[in-house]
C-alpha cells in the first residue's frame, strides 16, 4: 500500500510539472499596476515575449507603476527587478511609470553584450512618443519588439 501511494504521488508531481505552462509565466510577468496595457496589448506582449524566450533565452518582464513615490526611475525599477525575482545577470526588466513618463530598461551582463546602455536608452526614446500620448500599451508593445528583433539579429551573441 506504501509502495502505490509513493507512485501516485509521483504521478500527481509528475503531473503537475507536465501541466505547468510557460504561458502562465509569461502571463504573470505582465505586472501593469498602472491598468494602461489593454487585454490585446497583453496578448501581443506575451507572444513576443514567448518568441524571445523560446527561441533566445533572456526572461523578460513589464512593469507599469502610477508614480516612483519620490524615488528615481532606475533605483525603482531595480529594486521591483529583485523583489520580482529576475537574474540581474541575464534578463530583461520594462519599467514605466505613468507619472512623469518615466521609463527605464534594466537588464543583466549577459544581455548587455546586445543591449547596452545606448540602446536601452534609444529603445526607451522609441518609445517615448506615445507615452506621451498616454498610449503606454501600444509604447511598450512597439519597444518589446523592437526588442525582440535586436535578439533575433545577435542571437548567438546571447548565452540560452
Amino acid at each position: 500500500m506504501r509502495a502505490l501511494h509513493f507512485v501516485i504521488a509521483c504521478a500527481l508531481f509528475a503531473g503537475m510539472i507536465a501541466c505547468g505552462s510557460k504561458e502562465a509565466t509569461i502571463d504573470s510577468r505582465i505586472f501593469d499596476e498602472a491598468h494602461v496595457i489593454s487585454d490585446a496589448q497583453k496578448d501581443s506582449l506575451i507572444n513576443a515575449i514567448r518568441v524571445v524566450e523560446t527561441n533566445i533565452g533572456p526572461r523578460i518582464a513589464i512593469m507599469t507603476v502610477e508614480s516612483l513615490n519620490g524615488e528615481t526611475v532606475e533605483a525603482l525599477s531595480a529594486k521591483e527587478a529583485k523583489a520580482h525575482g529576475f537574474d540581474a545577470s541575464k534578463d530583461v526588466f520594462f519599467f514605466l511609470a505613468t507619472t512623469g513618463h518615466a521609463a527605464h530598461i534594466v537588464t543583466g551582463s549577459e544581455v548587455e553584450k546586445v543591449l547596452d546602455d545606448p540602446l536601452r536608452v534609444h529603445l526607451v526614446w522609441d518609445m517615448a512618443p506615445k507615452f506621451t500620448k498616454q498610449k503606454y500599451g501600444s509604447g511598450l508593445v512597439d519597444g518589446v519588439e523592437k526588442l525582440k528583433a535586436v535578439f533575433i539579429v545577435n542571437k548567438d551573441a546571447i548565452a540560452k
